[in-house]
């Protein structure tokens, strides 16, 4: 990343994730639209850490967490990389994303998301687009829960 790069304060972040409908409303339709809520609790110049809590419905028999919450955690999580570190103005959107299940979710687990930049691509005119590689680990568990690919598109 060059240095024109900035870490957004922790409040205006999550000023954003609450604008953009990605944290829980109060209002009951919301709440039962949402699969799960993220309060964000660190933002740094090495990490964005956050609590995301699941909704019931959103779960397999068995009591596992299903595919597309995990799929939305990924997403959440490049976003996260990306907005964290971009100008006031800046936008960026995903564009592609591939991922691989790899372990079952029990329910109550406590996830971490990895997310590393593998490559950076200038698109003209004000584009770059950024591969991140992204890996969903579980809490004392030998297997990552996935591992994904995304690309983001930012604009300048």
């Amino acid at each position: 990343m060059d240095d024109t790069m900035i870490t957004v304060p922790l409040a205006e972040l999550q000023d954003l994730f609450d604008q953009q409908g990605i944290r829980d409303a109060d209002d009951q339709h919301h709440r039962s639209a949402t699969p799960f809520v993220i309060t964000l609790t660190e933002v740094s110049d090495a990490r964005v850490r956050a609590r995301v809590d699941f909704r019931g419905s959103y779960m397999r028999p068995g009591g596992l967490v299903a595919g597309p919450v995990l799929f939305s955690i990924v997403d959440a999580s490049g976003w996260l990389a990306t907005v964290s570190r971009l100008a006031p103005g800046s936008e960026a959107m995903t564009i592609d994303c591939t991922i691989r299940y790899l372990a079952p979710v029990p329910s109550g687990s406590r996830l971490r998301g990895r997310v590393r930049i593998a490559d950076a691509e200038d698109v003209p005119p004000d584009g770059l687009r950024v591969t991140y590689g992204v890996t969903i680990e579980i809490e004392g568990g030998t297997r990552p829960a996935c591992v994904a690919e995304l690309i983001a598109l930012h604009y300048r």
